[in-house]
């Protein structure tokens, strides 16, 4: 559960670059067949390019070893937190992009004659 909201979000922001880009440049365009394959093509590009993993851009750090200390820390103490609240913020999250989704869908179906409303 902890990696559906961020995979969600990246796959909805794909998708709505994606769409901001067919908006302004495709939509006029009278090619539906390109049309369509852009935006089918977009769909699938948006749910798999979140699962691809890009190559840390950060420089390895190198130290020489003659700079190299030990250092002692104090020792540590667990703290267990309480689990109490059986939903967690995450959750709470995915039911409000659903009911998110859910809405505009209402919205922007309405006087829609595809699904007979």
């Amino acid at each position: 559960m902890q990696n559906v909201l961020p995979y969600l979000l990246q796959a909805s922001g794909c998708m709505a670059v994606l769409l901001l880009l067919y908006w302004l440049l495709l939509k006029r365009e009278t090619f539906f067949s390109f049309n369509r394959w852009y935006l089918v093509g977009g769909l699938v590009l948006a749910t798999v390019l979140p699962h691809i993993g890009l190559p840390a851009t950060q420089a390895p750090l190198y130290v020489t070893p003659a700079l190299m200390a030990t250092v002692e820390l104090p020792a540590l103490t667990a703290i267990t937190a309480s689990t109490e609240s059986t939903t967690g913020w995450t959750d709470r999250l995915m039911a409000l992009y659903g009911v998110g989704v859910f809405s505009l869908r209402c919205v922007w179906c309405t006087g829609c004659t595809a699904c007979g409303n």
